[in-house]
């Protein structure tokens, strides 16, 4: 057993989030009891690093949640490596990631692309 736990890289972090925003659209509604049900994950376990304040996810868990959602977990961990550039730092880098995204908005299932809003929200202003 580790005496320290792994620190969240970067990709830990993408993936989370990526997870988040598919759990966000589906329409099942899933609470953490439900996904515990489905994949095996305990619910604490879940709010903890949908929170990304515990333990990085695991391989199992990683797999586990991209057939939550009809993923491949190939797919998935190929579109998050390609998403993420490093600099000499080791930092995400932002910009890279969004020409990802302009250039392949399908892949990443865009919400306003996928609302029947989408030209609204388009056009609405940032605050």
């Amino acid at each position: 057993m580790a005496l320290k736990g792994r620190t969240w890289s970067e990709l830990d972090k993408r993936f989370v989030m990526f997870i988040k925003e598919k759990r966000r659209q589906d329409s099942r509604n899933l609470s953490l009891r439900t996904i515990e049900q489905l994949t095996g994950i305990k619910h604490g376990r879940l709010s903890g690093m949908l929170n990304m304040d515990s333990g990085v996810p695991t391989l199992d868990e990683f797999i586990q949640l991209c057939r939550l959602f009809n993923l491949s977990p190939s797919t998935v961990l190929d579109q998050l490596e390609k998403s993420l550039s490093k600099d000499d730092s080791g930092r995400f880098d932002i910009d890279v990631f969004i020409d990802e995204v302009v250039a392949n908005p399908d892949a990443f299932d865009i919400a306003a692309n996928q609302n029947d809003l989408k030209e609204i929200e388009r056009e609405t202003p940032r605050e």
